[in-house]
C-alpha cells in the first residue's frame, strides 16, 4: 500500500509538522505582542508581513525543487521554522515579533509545497485522487487536532511563562511596556533576575543533562545485560546522507560510509536533547525551571516518540515503529524506556540546577 511507503509517510509527516507549527506561532504571535506592550497596529503589520512571506516565494518555490529537488526544499523549510522560533526566544522586540513571522511564513511555504512535491512521487497518476485526499485529510486534521492542544499549550504558557517574564520586565522599564527593556526577563526563587539567555543556556543545558544521563543508563545496560545501545554511527551515515537527498535508506548497513559519521551521529543526539529542553521551557514556561516537577518531561519525551517511531526508524530502514526489525515490539520498549529515562534526566538535571543557582 502507498500509505505504508516511507517516502510517502515521510511527506505527510512534514507537511502536517510544518503547517502545524505555522499555526501554533501564527496565533500565538499577535496575543503575545499586545501582551508585551506592542501597538495593535504592529501586530497587523506583523501578521500582513507574514502572509506575504507565506505565499510570495511560491512564484519560485516550484523551481527551486525541480532544481534541488523536494527533499532539499522541505529540509530547508523546517529549518526555517526552527530559526525563527529561535528568533522569537531571542527578544520580545517589534523586530523580534516580525523577523519571526516572515521566516515562519517562508519556512512553511517551503515545507508545505516541497512535502506536496513529494507526495506526488509515491503514486502512480491513477491513484493521484486517493492518495492526494489521504495526505489532506493526514494534513488538515493534524493541524486540526493541532490547534486544540495548541490552545492549551498557550494558555500553559500565558499563565505560567510568557506572564511571568513581563511581569517581570516592567518593573525595570516601565508602564511604556517590556518591549524597551530589550531582553525578557524571569525571576527566580532566590529573587534574582534570569535573562532570556541564562533561560535559553539552562533550558539546553536541561536537554544535555538529561542526554547524558541516557547515555549512562545505555551504557551500563550494554555492560551487564548485553541490550546494544544506539548505533549512532549509523545514525550519522543517515543524516550524513540527507544532503543528496536520500532520506531514506532501505539498508542502511550498505550505504556508503560518510566521513566523520560517527561524530555526526553524536552530535545530532545532543543536538536533539538541546532541542527537548527549549521545547519543555517553551511549553510549561520558566516556572517549570524554578520549581521543576517530573511529570512535564514524562509526558514531552512519551509524546515525542512520534519521532523515532514515525521519522528515525522509518529512514534508517527499520520500519513503522521498528516493523521491520527482528524483535518490533522489544524495539518499541527499548524506545519507550529511554524516551522514560531521558525525561527523568532532564527533571533531575533541573533540580540540580535550581540547587546549584
Amino acid at each position: 500500500m502507498i500509505a505504508r511507503q516511507p517516502r510517502f509517510i515521510i511527506a505527510a509527516l512534514c507537511g502536517a509538522v510544518s503547517y502545524m507549527l505555522m499555526n501554533f506561532l501564527m496565533t500565538a504571535a499577535p496575543l503575545a505582542m499586545r501582551m508585551c506592550g506592542h501597538s495593535q497596529e504592529s501586530s497587523n503589520l506583523g501578521l500582513q508581513w507574514h502572509v506575504i512571506a507565506m505565499y510570495a516565494p511560491s512564484f519560485f518555490t516550484g523551481r527551486l525543487i525541480t532544481r534541488f529537488g523536494a527533499g532539499r526544499v522541505v529540509a530547508v523549510g523546517l529549518a526555517l521554522i526552527g530559526v525563527s522560533s529561535a528568533v522569537g526566544l531571542a527578544g520580545i522586540d517589534v523586530a523580534h515579533f516580525w523577523a519571526t513571522l516572515i521566516l515562519l511564513g517562508v519556512g512553511w511555504n517551503f515545507g508545505f509545497i516541497g512535502a506536496s512535491a513529494l507526495v506526488l512521487e509515491c503514486h502512480r497518476p491513477e491513484e493521484k485522487t486517493k492518495v492526494q485526499a489521504l495526505n489532506d485529510f493526514l494534513v488538515f486534521g493534524t493541524m486540526a487536532v493541532g490547534s486544540f492542544v495548541g490552545r492549551a499549550a498557550r494558555l500553559a504558557w500565558l499563565e505560567f511563562g510568557l506572564v511571568g517574564v513581563v511581569r517581570a520586565a516592567r518593573p525595570c522599564c516601565g508602564s511604556a511596556g517590556a518591549s524597551r527593556y530589550g531582553a525578557a526577563r524571569s525571576i527566580d526563587r532566590k529573587g534574582r533576575r534570569m535573562t532570556t539567555m541564562e533561560i535559553i543556556v539552562r533550558a539546553a543545558l536541561v536537554g544535555i543533562g538529561g542526554t547524558i544521563i541516557l547515555d549512562i543508563y545505555a551504557a551500563l545496560v550494554q555492560r551487564f545485560i548485553g541490550t546494544p545501545a544506539t548505533n549512532w554511527r549509523m545514525v550519522g551515515r543517515w543524516i550524513g546522507h540527507m544532503p543528496q537527498g536520500q532520506f531514506i535508506q532501505f539498508n542502511l548497513g550498505r550505504a556508503k560510509p560518510v566521513p566523520g559519521e560517527h561524530a555526526l551521529g553524536w552530535i545530532f543526539h545532543y543536538v536533539i536533547g538541546v532541542g527537548y529542553g527549549l521545547l519543555l521551557v517553551t511549553i510549561w514556561g520558566t516556572g517549570w525551571l524554578e520549581a521543576p516537577t517530573i511529570v512535564p518531561p514524562l509526558i514531552l519525551a512519551l509524546t515525542l516518540l512520534v519521532l523515532p517511531y514515525f521519522v528515525m526508524m522509518p529512514g534508517m530502514g527499520m520500519g513503522m515503529a521498528g516493523s521491520r526489525t527482528p524483535k518490533p515490539n522489544v524495539t518499541r520498549l527499548k524506545s519507550v524506556i529511554g524516551h522514560s529515562v531521558f525525561g527523568s534526566g532532564m527533571y533531575f538535571t533541573a533540580q540540580l540546577l535550581e540547587t546549584a543557582a
